[in-house]
């Protein structure tokens, strides 16, 4: 039971994270009036759904396929920011967006999901986690674990209301202008 509440432990650290990333992405948006391009929308998709994974391991008890969709997340959220830096790597061409200390978010991004494929992988190794997985049952742990899901639920509807107001139902500009969306 120790090694599960230690996996619990673990799961809940990546879910944190996860929130305080989209938070952060939706802060850039409304405060410094950031327009996510149509890489950043895909960037921030594959960051919740890296969270996905670990909502199941929370739910469900621990498994290794959980943890699998995690990691597919990871390495599609890691294969579109790389794409992004790519784009962004020759001289001149300039970046997309504010850098925050000293990066931009996408660079960010490509760095966080590197560091979640690792934080998998790893977690992945622990064995003990398995053995007699069940979910836990605690009181308190199960109202932080659907308070984080309502959290990730609350900020997964901002997202797709904020791409919503800026494409529409057309494709997403590629270089988003302020003053160029549906509600300013």
């Amino acid at each position: 039971m120790k090694s599960n509440l230690i996996a619990f432990r673990l799961n809940l650290l990546e879910l944190i994270a996860v929130v305080m990333l989209i938070s952060m992405a939706i802060f850039f948006r409304f405060y410094y009036q950031e327009l996510p391009c149509p890489l950043c929308l895909l960037q921030r998709l594959g960051i919740l759904m890296t969270a996905f994974g670990f909502m199941l391991n929370l739910r469900y008890g621990f498994r290794s396929s959980h943890y699998g969709l995690s990691l597919l997340a990871a390495v599609f959220t890691a294969m579109v920011s790389g794409r992004q830096i790519l784009l962004h790597i020759i001289p001149g061409s300039g970046g997309y967006g504010q850098p925050f200390l000293g990066l931009h978010l996408y660079t960010w991004n490509f760095m966080v999901a590197s560091g979640f494929i690792i934080y998998i992988a790893i977690l992945l190794a622990i064995d003990r986690q398995y053995r007699n997985s069940v979910s836990i049952r605690s009181e308190v742990i199960q109202y932080i674990t659907y308070g984080i899901f309502y959290l990730l639920l609350l900020l997964t509807v901002l997202n797709v209301l904020s791409a919503f107001s800026i494409c529409g139902l057309k494709q997403c500009p590629d270089f988003p202008q302020p003053g160029n969306f549906l509600f300013k």
